[in-house]
C-alpha cells in the first residue's frame, strides 16, 4: 500500500482540530504539535502551505484551539514560512491565520513577532498593489499583534508601518479603513505615553490632520484615529497637540470663515476631535470660546452643533469657564427647547445647562424659567438612560437651595417621576434617582411625606438591603435617606416597626450596618453630620437588639464613642450600642 503524501497526513491532522467533537486540551496540543513537525519538513511545498494557511485561518477562530496553539512551536515556524509568501492567496491566507492566532493571545504574538520577520512582511506588502480584502486581513493581524504585545508596537513603526498605514487612511474601503485605525491606536497604546511609537503616531497623526494640501478624507480618517486614540489617552494626546498649537488649528478647521457641502465631513472631524480634547486642556480654549458659543447656539448642522454642545460642557467643569458660559445659560435652554427631539442634541444641551447648575445664584436664575421642570421631568420619562440621569442630575442641581426644593419636588409628577427611576436597570440612572431623593429630603416634611406616600420609602429599602457587586454606593446611599428619615421622631418607625420585621432584615444584612458605618467614619473626620451620626447610631443599636454586629461596624463604633471629634451626645450613643451588642 502506497504511503501516504504530506497532504494526506495534514488532511488527517487537521481534521482533528474541526468541527464540534469534543476535545481535551492534551488531545489538542497534540496536533498543534504534530502540524509544526509536519511543517518543518514540507515548508517549501505550496501546495501544502496553502492548504494548512487556508486550514488554519479556521481552525484558530477557536478560543482553545488558540490556546493550545500558542502552547505550540507552529506560531513561530508557521509565520517563518509566511516571510516568503508572494502570492496574493498565499499572503491572504497566512496573515488571517496570524492574525488568528494572535487575537487575544499574548504567547502566540509573543512567538511570532521574537521568532520571525512576518510583522516586518506584512508592514512591507502594505505599499503593494493589493485588493482591499487582502489588506483588511493583514491591517487586522497587525491590529491583533499590537494589541497583545506591546514591543510589536515599536517594531510595527520600525519597520516604517506607521507612514503606510497613515497613507492608507485614504482607502475608500470602509473595512480597510476602521482595522487601520484600529492598528494605529493600538499603536499608541503604551502605558506611559512618553514611548516613541506612540509620539510618532500622534505626530503623523496631526500633522496629516492638519495638512492643507492633503486630500480631505485623509485628513478626515486620520481625526477618527486621533479621537480614537484621545479616547484612552486624552490627556497625553491634549498636552501634544496644545504644545504644537494644534488646538486653535483646529479651530480653525472647524469653523472657517467659508464653506461648502463637501466641507462638512471634515469639519465635523475636526470639531469631534476638539470635544475630544475639552476635557483635558480647557486653558487653550479661553480665546475659542465665542466661536464655539455661536456654533452651539446658531449652526445649522447638527453634528457641528452636538460637538460644539459637548465642548461647551467639558470646558464647563471648570469654574472660572462656567461663570463666562452662564451668561449664555438662556440660549442653550432654547437650543434644548427646540432641540428636544434631537436625542443627540438633548444629551449636550443638558449636560451643558446642569454643569453651569453648580452655584446657587445659577440655580436660582435657571429656576425662574418657566416650564424648565416640566422639561427636566418630560426626559427623565424619556427612553434614554444618558437623558434619564443627566436630567435627574440637572433636576437634583436645581433643589439644592433651600428655597427651591418645594418648588422642585412639588412640581406636579416630580415625586412618582423621580421614583420610577429609582430602581432603574442601568446603575448610573438609579444612583442619580437616589440622589435626587435625598437633596429632596433635606427640605420640609412634607417632601419626605410625599415621597413616602407615592412608595419612595419601599423603593429605597430595596435599595438599602444589599446591591450586586460594584453597586454598592447605591445602596450606601439608600441607607444615608433611611438615615434621614429616621432621624425624624414622626418616622421612627423606619428602625422600630412595631413588628419589628424591618429591622431584623436589616440586622441580617452586615452591608447595612457596614455602609452606615463607613457613614460615622466619614461624618467623624470631618467634623459634621451630627444628625445622621445620631440618627445612624440609633439605628445601628436597632440592628444590634437583632443580631451580632460586624467586628468592623463595632470598631467603628468604638472609634466613634473615643473620638475627640465627636460631640457628647453622639458619644454617648455609641456607647449605647456598643452596650447592646454585649
Amino acid at each position: 500500500m502506497a504511503a501516504d503524501t504530506p497532504i494526506t497526513v495534514l488532511t488527517d491532522t487537521l481534521s482533528k482540530l474541526e468541527g464540534d467533537a469534543p476535545h481535551t486540551p492534551e488531545e489538542r496540543l497534540a496536533s498543534f504539535n504534530a502540524l509544526e513537525q509536519l511543517l518543518q519538513t514540507n515548508n517549501t511545498d505550496k501546495a501544502f502551505l496553502r492548504l494548512l494557511s487556508e486550514k488554519l485561518g479556521l481552525i484558530l477562530r477557536d478560543e482553545h484551539n488558540r490556546t493550545a496553539c500558542s502552547q505550540s512551536g507552529l506560531p513561530a515556524a508557521f509565520s517563518r514560512c509566511f516571510e516568503v509568501f508572494e502570492e496574493a492567496d498565499d499572503l491572504q491566507f497566512g496573515a488571517r491565520a496570524i492574525g488568528n492566532m494572535c487575537y487575544e493571545n499574548e504567547a502566540s504574538s509573543k512567538a511570532i513577532v521574537e521568532g520571525s520577520k512576518a510583522l516586518e512582511r506584512m508592514v512591507h506588502v502594505l505599499s503593494m498593489e493589493l485588493a482591499p480584502t487582502i489588506l483588511r486581513t493583514i491591517t487586522g493581524a497587525l491590529a491583533n499583534m499590537a494589541a497583545e504585545y506591546a514591543p510589536s508596537q515599536q517594531r510595527i513603526s520600525d519597520a516604517g508601518g506607521l507612514a503606510k498605514m497613515v497613507a492608507l487612511l485614504e482607502s475608500s474601503n470602509g473595512d480597510v479603513l476602521e482595522l487601520v485605525t484600529r492598528t494605529l491606536i493600538n499603536l499608541a497604546e503604551e502605558e506611559d505615553r512618553s514611548g516613541k511609537s506612540y509620539g510618532d503616531v500622534v505626530a503623523s497623526l496631526s500633522d496629516m490632520a492638519l495638512d492643507s494640501a492633503a486630500p480631505k478624507k485623509q485628513r478626515e480618517n486620520a481625526l477618527t484615529c486621533l479621537v480614537g486614540i484621545a479616547a484612552v489617552a486624552g490627556k497625553a494626546v491634549a498636552k501634544r497637540l496644545a504644545n504644537a498649537n494644534a488646538i486653535q488649528r483646529l479651530a480653525d478647521l472647524s469653523f472657517p470663515t467659508a464653506c461648502d457641502a463637501e466641507d462638512l465631513p471634515l469639519m465635523r472631524a475636526s470639531c469631534h476631535m476638539l470635544a475630544a480634547l475639552a476635557d483635558h486642556e480647557k486653558a487653550s480654549f479661553w480665546s475659542l470660546l465665542p466661536t464655539i458659543m455661536d456654533g452651539a447656539t446658531t449652526h445649522s448642522d447638527a453634528p457641528m452643533q452636538r460637538f460644539s454642545l459637548k465642548i461647551l460642557a467639558h470646558l464647563s467643569v471648570d469654574d472660572s469657564l462656567m461663570t463666562s458660559l452662564f451668561v449664555s445659560w438662556k440660549k442653550f435652554h432654547s437650543v434644548l427647547v427646540a432641540k428636544r427631539a434631537d436625542l443627540e442634541t438633548a444629551v449636550m444641551a443638558v449636560m451643558l445647562l446642569s454643569n453651569l447648575g453648580r452655584k446657587d445664584e445659577h440655580v436660582k436664575e435657571m429656576a425662574a424659567q418657566d416650564g424648565i421642570f416640566e422639561l427636566l421631568l418630560d426626559m427623565i420619562n424619556s427612553n434614554d438612560a444618558r437623558l434619564q440621569h443627566l436630567s435627574l442630575g440637572f433636576l437634583r442641581n436645581l433643589a439644592i437651595p433651600a428655597s427651591l426644593k418645594e418648588k422642585a419636588a412639588f412640581t406636579p409628577n416630580a415625586i412618582p417621576t423621580v421614583i420610577s427611576r429609582l430602581e432603574s436597570s442601568n446603575a448610573v440612572v438609579s444612583f442619580a434617582a437616589v440622589g435626587a431623593i435625598k437633596t429632596f429630603l433635606t427640605g420640609p416634611e412634607t417632601i419626605a411625606d410625599a415621597i413616602i406616600k407615592e412608595g419612595g420609602l419601599d423603593a429605597i429599602i430595596r435599595l438599602s438591603e444589599g446591591a450586586q457587586e460594584g453597586l454598592e454606593r447605591i445602596m450606601y446611599e439608600s441607607c444615608r435617606i433611611l438615615v434621614v428619615l429616621a432621624k425624624h421622631e414622626k418616622y421612627r418607625e423606619i428602625r422600630t416597626r412595631a413588628d419589628g420585621s424591618f429591622a431584623s432584615k436589616l440586622a441580617e444584612n452586615a452591608d447595612f450596618a457596614k455602609a452606615l458605618a463607613r457613614g460615622l467614619e466619614a461624618n467623624v473626620t470631618v467634623k459634621a453630620g451630627h444628625d445622621f451620626m445620631l440618627a445612624a447610631l440609633a439605628m445601628l443599636r436597632t440592628l444590634a437588639e437583632k443580631a451580632t454586629l460586624p467586628d468592623a461596624v463595632k470598631a467603628q463604633v468604638t472609634q466613634c464613642s473615643t473620638s475627640a471629634a465627636a460631640a457628647e451626645d453622639v458619644k454617648n450613643k455609641a456607647a449605647e450600642v456598643l452596650a447592646a451588642c454585649t
